[in-house]
């Protein structure tokens, strides 16, 4: 659907400060479409960020007036009076984000001035980190109504979607089969990853490995690999369900990786030993599963050092630490101590996201009627 009855889509501009600012920001777009609502993103911010396929554009070259948003989103605690005074002129209703008035503090003679605080009157709503910055905004004139302390806006990964039915057939079929998924592995690490998985074995009875390769292109390859080792190989290809008699089961789709992870304990990011490309932390720990990272992970930086901060992960020095990691993950108590603290993390993030995202629909609903 979209917020306007079928013309073109709303733009939201958001503006970021970093990547954990980004990634938030990006979540939030993704939860509005996954909702039904359709929406252009404009962002600006740093052009060092990883946006994927997104483009960064500069705030400076950013014109209000010919760009003609529905909303901006601010995550920066610099707060420009010259750009919010532009939006401001346009009349263009502003959602303050992840604001930390401490930056506003440092500068009395500035937001003392009411020809700077007249540059807030768009601003519909503040989302800030502390009640003492809610009282500070109070202190420069906002109504304390449209003050919500959410702590900070960030990602907190969208679970990948999974055929239920299909799940429970597997789960039957691999009954008492301890189950350890290595996500996206490249060819330079498969090696690495079935010596991990032979070792472990010796000690975790009827362990099942859930292969994914890093290219879907290479999971034949893969397979043949393992099955020169002596291991019993099935393919999603070729034989469809892995059944009791498993060792290695091959996927070979980025769209059923949601059915993987969901049936392991313990998931292994593949490239984050040999610091090649590597799938985004949070949605493991959304999902649930004791995640297991190398001491290399290219990029995802902000994510991996929030899971970390969090104790969400399990991160190992060198690849001979793997097997004895995928051993200890593995266990019920381990996996769910793992996965407590990730939920708890992605909790504490989803209420940032979710009222972001209330007051995005308000707003752009609000202006339709």
């Amino acid at each position: 659907m979209s917020f306007d009855g079928g013309s073109s889509p709303p733009i939201i501009w958001a503006h970021v400060a970093d990547q954990s600012d980004l990634d938030g920001v990006v979540e939030v777009i993704d939860r509005l479409r996954l909702e039904g609502y359709d929406c252009d993103l404009h962002l600006t911010g740093p052009n060092s960020l990883n946006a994927g396929q997104r483009k960064i554009h500069e705030l400076s070259k950013t014109d209000p007036r010919h760009l003609k948003p529905s909303v901006t989103i601010w995550l920066d605690n610099k707060l420009s009076t010259r750009v919010l005074a532009q939006i401001n002129r346009e009349s263009i209703p502003i959602v303050l984000a992840n604001l930390n008035t401490q930056s506003i503090r440092s500068m009395p003679d500035v937001w003392n001035n009411k020809l700077a605080r007249s540059s807030l009157k768009p601003v519909r709503f503040a989302l800030v980190q502390s009640q003492a910055d809610k009282d500070y905004l109070i202190e420069l004139g906002f109504n304390p109504k449209t003050i919500q302390v959410t702590g900070v806006l960030q990602g907190c990964g969208l679970p990948p979607s999974y055929d239920a039915t299909e799940r429970q057939e597997i789960s039957k079929a691999l009954i008492g089969c301890p189950i350890w998924f290595a996500r996206g592995v490249p060819n330079s690490e498969i090696d690495i990853v079935l010596d991990a998985f032979e070792e472990a074995r010796k000690s975790v009875r009827k362990l099942t490995l859930l292969l994914d390769p890093w290219d879907e292109n290479e999971a034949s390859n893969l397979a043949n690999i393992a099955k020169e080792r002596g291991l019993i190989v099935h393919e999603r290809s070729v034989e469809g369900v892995p059944d009791v008699s498993t060792q290695v089961f091959v996927t070979d789709g980025a769209f059923e990786r949601g059915l993987w992870y969901s049936l392991a304990m313990a998931t292994y990011l593949g490239g984050t030993i040999n610091g090649e490309n590597c799938a985004n932390p949070l949605v493991s720990v959304a999902v649930g599963t004791a995640l297991i990272v190398g001491p290399n992970p290219p990029n995802h930086i902000a994510a991996f050092n929030r899971v970390a901060s969090s104790k969400a992960l399990c991160q190992i020095e060198s690849s001979n630490e793997l097997s004895l990691a995928v051993t200890n993950c593995i266990k019920p108590e381990s996996a769910a101590e793992f996965a407590h603290a990730g939920w708890k993390m992605v909790a504490n993030a989803a209420e940032g996201i979710d009222r972001t995202i209330d007051l995005i629909v308000e707003i752009l609903e609000d202006d339709v009627t």
